[in-house]
């Protein structure tokens, strides 16, 4: 028989808000609760944010295998998207805005209205968990950014774990390999 654990990421769901919301945190978070659970070599799933948590835990833990859902690790692009909006993100007046445009955009014309207005019923984005969370895209530079990965991903070399990048968006030509180059057991799909 299979164990699922599910937990919501500090500042998200049921859980509480904290001081920081940087990668090696969030992943501790989860080192913490597979201790308390004595669970061992356990596989992981993460989506979005949680993707890219998952991903920076799988550097500190054994795990059996990892699946990130549309979370590229390549994050450039994202900070190009984020930086033009900083101020409104830091306003208390324009944030609901730029966080509203932010979620349209990543529903797609897959969902119905029904489902769509389920969602947004249930989606909280607390400001001070948003600009926590993209903290580092919104004041590191592309290449400090890039060694924050780079740095989270160190735990993989000589590790054989299973890892999958799922994506609903084409992440971009090259983007395998350049996985590959820092997981070697990755592999990349685009449904």
């Amino acid at each position: 028989m299979n164990e699922v654990i599910t937990l919501d990421l500090r500042g998200h769901g049921e859980s509480s808000n904290a001081a920081t919301y940087d990668l090696v945190s969030m992943a501790g978070d989860i080192a913490a609760v597979l201790a308390a659970a004595g669970v061992e070599r356990p596989q992981i799933v993460g989506h979005s944010l949680g993707g890219i948590v998952a991903t920076a835990a799988g550097s500190m833990i054994p795990f059996a295998g990892i699946v990130n859902i549309d979370q590229s690790l390549q994050l450039a692009s994202f900070k190009a998207q984020l930086v033009p909006a900083d101020a409104m993100l830091r306003d208390p007046e324009q944030y609901q805005l730029v966080v509203d445009a932010i979620f349209e955009m990543m529903m797609g014309p897959m969902l119905g209205a029904d489902e769509v207005a389920r969602i947004n019923r249930l989606r909280h984005a607390d400001q001070q968990v948003v600009l926590g969370v993209w903290e580092l895209l919104l004041t590191k530079s592309e290449d400090e950014i890039a060694s924050t990965v780079d740095a989270a991903l160190a735990g993989y070399a000589g590790n054989d774990v299973a890892y999958l990048a799922l994506f609903g968006i084409d992440p971009g030509d090259g983007y395998a390999d350049w996985l590959g180059q820092r997981i070697a057991n990755s592999s990349v799909e685009y449904w």
